[in-house]
């Protein structure tokens, strides 16, 4: 996605795109809900799980339903000398209805 200031631009062509727009911007009326729309037309997700539980934070990944998502992919990574937590990078595919 590209936010020029008074525009917002979507990937081409089915390119993959990370940004999620999490707070209001100026003169974008409803931009807080562009999260939710997005998420409505993935067919793709690529998460990363980390092995924790956290009671405070400033950003959350929207709620989906899983029912509606195959896991097509998983690499686990368990805590090391680098990573004080263990994690997996899961791909995901939405369910055709």
């Amino acid at each position: 996605m590209v936010f020029d200031g008074a525009r917002i631009g979507l990937p081409l062509n089915g390119a993959p795109s990370s940004h999620i727009l999490k707070p209001a911007i100026p003169g974008v009326e409803d931009s807080v809900v562009n999260e939710r729309f997005c998420m409505a037309l993935a067919d793709t997700m690529h998460l990363t799980h980390v092995d924790t539980e956290l009671v405070q934070a400033d950003a959350w990944f929207p709620a989906f339903d899983a029912g509606q998502w195959r896991e097509t992919a998983c690499e686990p990574h368990p805590a090391d000398d680098r990573h004080p937590l263990a994690f997996r990078f899961s791909d995901y595919r939405r369910v055709s209805p």
